[in-house]
C-alpha cells in the first residue's frame, strides 16, 4: 500500500501585499492508495499522445483517487470525462506550463479527485462521472516535450 504526501508553499506578491498559500515545512498526507502508474514520456513535435485510459488500458485506476501531470515544455492537456459514454462524453482541455528547460519539470496540475460532470446540459452541473482519459498535443513545431503522469488509486 502506497501514499500521496503533498508538500507545497505558493506565495503571490504585488506592491507590498503578500498573499501565501501552504506552509514549505507541512507535509500533507492523502488518500492511501493500492493501485499506481508512473508514466514519463516523450512528446514528439506537433504530435498528440493518449498518456491515460481508464476505459481500455489502465482500468485498474478507473475512480482515481490522485493524478499529477507535468511538464517541461508547454503542452495542451485534454481531460475526457465519460469516455466510456454512460451518459455523454465530456470535455476539459488546458495549457499546461513547463519549466522551458528540457527534463526539468514546471509547475505540476494536481487533482485529488477524478470525479467531474459530464452531460452538462446547462450551465455548471450536470450528472457527475469520472476523467477516464487524458491526452496531451505537443503544440510546437520545433521542441519535444517531456510529459510525465502519475495517477493512483
Amino acid at each position: 500500500m502506497g501514499t500521496v504526501r503533498i508538500q507545497y508553499h505558493v506565495v503571490y506578491e504585488l506592491d507590498g501585499n503578500v498573499i501565501e498559500f501552504g506552509d514549505p515545512h507541512k507535509r500533507l498526507t492523502g488518500t492511501a492508495f493500492t493501485e499506481m502508474i508512473n508514466k514519463k514520456i516523450t512528446i514528439p513535435v506537433s504530435t498528440a499522445v493518449t498518456l491515460l485510459d481508464v476505459i481500455t488500458n489502465d482500468v485498474v485506476l478507473a475512480g482515481f483517487t490522485h493524478y499529477l501531470i507535468a511538464c517541461d515544455f508547454d503542452v495542451m492537456v485534454e481531460e475526457e470525462i465519460d469516455s466510456g459514454g454512460d451518459v455523454s462524453v465530456s470535455f476539459n482541455s488546458f495549457k499546461l506550463k513547463g519549466s522551458q528547460v528540457a527534463n526539468a519539470m514546471g509547475v505540476p496540475r494536481i487533482l485529488e479527485s477524478s470525479t467531474a460532470y459530464a452531460n452538462q446540459s446547462v450551465g455548471f452541473g450536470g450528472t457527475l462521472d469520472n476523467i477516464e482519459k487524458v491526452k496531451v498535443k505537443n503544440l510546437s513545431s520545433t521542441q519535444a516535450s517531456q510529459v510525465q503522469i502519475v495517477a493512483c488509486r
